[in-house]
């Protein structure tokens, strides 16, 4: 969508008092990878999410917008910033897993 929108508290993403389903289309499907074909496709994405945020001007990020499920419509510099708030919570979830199993 062609359009600014208004900041988001995207950084609540890290609370996980509340549990967030994700939906279909980001859920893991039953397809069976291996570790190097997921390492890959990670790769691919991250150099691809690096080449927007060092080619596209702070302005037009600005400008396209992009649903969240949670938060509503947000531009691509939130959905850049987002990332890493995102990342967050599930590296706590890693290791909320972590002690549970006593790693």
């Amino acid at each position: 969508v062609d359009q600014p929108t208004e900041d988001k508290p995207f950084h609540l993403a890290v609370d996980r008092s509340r549990k967030v389903d994700a939906p279909a289309q980001v859920t893991p499907s039953n397809e069976n990878q291996t570790l190097e074909e997921m390492k890959s496709k990670l790769a691919e994405s991250r150099a691809a999410l690096v080449e927007l945020e060092e080619t596209a001007s702070e302005e037009n990020l600005k400008q396209k917008s992009f649903p969240h499920p949670v938060f509503g419509l947000m531009d691509l510099k939130q959905w850049i910033d987002f990332i890493g708030y995102h990342e967050k919570r599930h590296q706590e979830q890693i290791e909320e897993i972590k002690t549970a199993i006593g790693a």
